[in-house]
């Protein structure tokens, strides 16, 4: 059973009281650079600003109020600085969405749902980057109800000064700022607003109604005159009186509590004194939460009351409430603090850190759990985020089988990567690359991607692509066609098919001049006398499951004719050497052929060379020698038959006299001649006179005049003879012995 405290009830007439001549102060380090100046608890969340004016949040992300970049709900366990946001003063936190005043332009941008027009906008149902606030500068105060909309106090300030300034408000259903009245301070609960102003404070829960004497949650209107400051909590609210107690406190509410005790079944109408107020270090330090409140003392301290049920009080344990007490959280320095007006735990800083305690379910407390802590408990370090996030891009046409490349866009200068694929927004296994290709799972689906860049330091970020339906495939590749075979009646076409998509399937369809042959459907064809003179094709049609059908046509072949029957190929007669005569011997191809010659020299045909009898020439040496003969008929198909061949050699010459010396004397001296005989027509002579067998230099004429180096030895003449395509030939004399 759950007690309530009283150990300490003495405390508010003994030591509580002693603090009442402390001056207020802050905790030393709060100013530095980056260190955390303010912390705002928010029903699942909670955001703190940092010096720098940073804006860090956690917690809770529901259709995107953490600011983070996404509308997916999930737990953000670490302060996680809020993208693209001027450096800001102050923030306000409601129910779905969140808003922050810059510090240097004084302008609101807002975040989060958008179903009432808490954005200002009516371009978006909701937003995971903040938005300005059009229209609205000089803020100096936002406050949000999370039923009743969110108000903002341009100029004036909502300080001791007393000075008005102007409030718009919008949402519950007005998308854009409406002007409400002159204003002095503004706070706001779950389903209502109070603000002062020159003749006291205003409850309103409609913005038709915001001079309300009463409204649904039994607030009186105009307390007490020249009211500057409030703080409101989820059903109550509290006002500082300026003269009736000191001049830092004084603070008197009303609604579900009675003095410092909390009883849900008390609606203290009118206001009532709040003795904590005695207390405060300044008078912003009253912070009042769902049912419980704090305070920040003049020494520094935090001092807390009301339910306890979740740790909110920070006493170390959840098994007492303290009603009628002031407790004393274990945290030393505290600078400020902030509880949760519509959740169950509390924060403050201390120290130049965040602490927190209390409800964690949402993580809102920052330790990365989501346990509740029943004492102050230092957050996680702050964590920064990527700048450059930008949404990837897929084509706006998919096919099955074409590759698919998503646009990553320009991230961050050393930001890692990674990817997914989606369909219908579930990840592809397997599918982590820059592109990819769609499968037949993918037909008729939808198909995106998620890209994720990390980069050391900085949390994670993922942004999901635009989608697109996965249509039909187009085939990567187009067939290539032939057709086997030859173009003879009777013959048999064969389709020949390559290049084919893997697992396609195929149909045929021959055609006659380009038009179908009924019933002509298999991959061959025999052609029948209805082809005769006619040219044939087939056309291939290939399909696949989630594929076009790709029809592709075969080149024609040649005109279709008979065939003759009685085919010999030619004879070649004679000796295949230069000089000598080839005939031939044809066989009839059938009766009426009419029929053409061609001598071919290895293959070719031999210009001129086209009667049945052929002169074997010197060009012939060393080549293969054939005869083609081809026959032709009306309706037939022409038919060529080469003879076998044979290398051409060299020829022999036809007269071959005898050589013989002329001489009248064959003294020293005597001139002797040699007769080499009459020879062939182009046969060209060579000579060489000889001295017992052995060439004599430089004598190769038709006469020699004999020397004294020829005595007593033999002497001859030789005689070569030589002709392009024949046998070289040599002739002697009779040797003459030279006295």
């Amino acid at each position: 059973m759950r007690k309530i405290l009283s150990v300490f009830a003495l405390i508010l007439s003994l030591g509580i009281s002693s603090l009442s001549n402390l001056q207020p102060s802050f905790a030393d380090g709060v100013s530095n650079a980056g260190s955390p100046v303010s912390v705002i608890a928010g029903p699942d969340r909670t955001c703190a600003v940092y010096s720098d004016g940073a804006l860090y949040c956690w917690g809770t992300n529901t259709k995107g109020n953490l600011g983070l970049g996404s509308l997916e709900t999930s737990v953000t366990f670490a302060p996680t600085r809020v993208k693209d946001l001027p450096p800001v003063s102050s923030v306000a936190i409601g129910t779905d969405s969140t808003c922050a005043i810059t510090s240097v332009s004084l302008e609101i941008y807002c975040w989060g749902d958008n179903t009432s027009g808490s954005l200002g906008t009516t371009t978006v149902k909701e937003s995971s980057r903040p938005m300005k606030i059009q229209g609205l500068s000089s803020v100096r105060k936002v406050a949000i109800s999370s039923t009743s909309g969110t108000c903002a106090l341009v100029s004036g300030t909502p300080d001791l000064q007393n000075q008005n300034g102007t409030l718009y408000c919008w949402g519950a259903g007005t998308t854009s700022p409406i002007y409400v009245g002159e204003t002095r301070d503004i706070a706001a609960g779950t389903n209502f607003f109070c603000r002062t102003a020159n003749n006291g404070y205003y409850c309103f829960d409609s913005f038709s109604n915001v001079d309300a004497v009463r409204t649904s949650s039994g607030f009186y209107r105009g307390w007490y005159p020249d009211k500057s400051w409030l703080v409101a909590g989820a059903n109550q609210a509290c006002g500082r009186n300026d003269t009736r107690y000191t001049p830092w406190n004084g603070f008197s509410c009303m609604g579900l509590f009675n003095q410092i005790s909390w009883d849900s079944t008390v609606i203290s109408n009118p206001p009532t004194y709040l003795p904590a107020s005695n207390y405060l270090s300044y008078p912003g330090s009253l912070t009042l939460g769902s049912n419980f409140s704090c305070i920040t003392s003049r020494s520094a301290e935090a001092l807390c009351w009301g339910y306890n049920d979740r740790g909110q009080l920070g006493l170390g344990s959840a098994d007492y409430d303290s009603h009628n007490q002031l407790q004393f959280v274990p945290l030393n320095g505290v600078a400020s603090i902030s509880a949760s007006s519509e959740g169950k735990h509390t924060c403050a800083i201390a120290q130049g850190n965040v602490y927190c305690w209390g409800a964690n379910d949402k993580g809102q407390l920052g330790d990365g759990t989501t346990t509740d802590k029943f004492s102050p408990t230092l957050t996680m370090p702050k964590v920064e985020q990527l700048l450059l996030t930008p949404s990837p891009v897929i084509p706006s046409l998919a096919r099955l089988g074409s590759k698919v490349v998503a646009n990553s866009g320009q991230w961050d200068s050393g930001v890692a990567l990674s990817y997914q694929w989606l369909r219908d927004g579930v990840a592809i296994s397997g599918a982590n690359t820059p592109s990819y290709i769609p499968t037949q799972l993918d037909y008729q689906h939808v198909l995106g991607v998620q890209i994720t860049g990390s980069l050391s330091g900085y949390i994670s970020h993922t942004e999901t692509s635009n989608t697109v339906l996965v249509g039909r495939g187009i085939f990567a590749s187009t067939p290539n066609l032939s057709i086997g075979g030859i173009s003879n009646l009777g013959a048999v076409l064969v389709s020949d098919v390559t290049d084919l998509d893997s697992g396609a399937s195929v149909s045929y369809q021959w055609l006659r001049d380009g038009q179908v042959i009924s019933g002509a459907n298999s991959s061959t064809y025999t052609l029948q006398y209805a082809d005769l003179n006619h040219q044939m094709s087939f056309r291939l049609s290939e399909s696949k499951l989630g594929y076009e059908t790709l029809s592709v046509e075969s080149s024609k072949t040649g005109l279709v004719k008979k065939r003759f029957s009685r085919l010999v190929p030619p004879v070649v007669k004679g000796v295949q050497t230069v000089g000598s005569v080839l005939t031939t011997a044809v066989t009839p191809f059938g009766a009426d052929a009419a029929y053409t010659y061609q001598w071919l020299r290895n293959g070719v045909a031999i210009q001129g060379a086209s009667e049945r009898m052929y002169l074997l020439t010197p060009a012939d040496l060393g080549s293969s020698v054939s005869f083609r003969v081809c026959g032709s008929k009306l309706l037939f198909e022409t038919t060529c038959l080469d003879s076998s061949s044979s290398v051409v050699g060299l020829g022999d010459l036809g007269r071959k006299p005898f050589v013989v010396l002329k001489f009248s004397s064959v003294k020293v001296g005597a001139v002797v001649t040699g007769n080499p005989g009459v020879w062939d027509s182009g046969v060209v002579l060579s000579y060489q006179w000889l001295r017992d067998g052995v060439a004599i230099p430089g004598e190769t004429s038709l006469t020699y005049q004999v020397s004294a180096d020829d005595r007593g030895h033999n002497l001859s003449f030789k005689v070569l003879a030589q002709k392009t395509g024949y046998t070289d030939i040599v002739k002697y004399s009779v040797a003459k012995l030279i006295p």
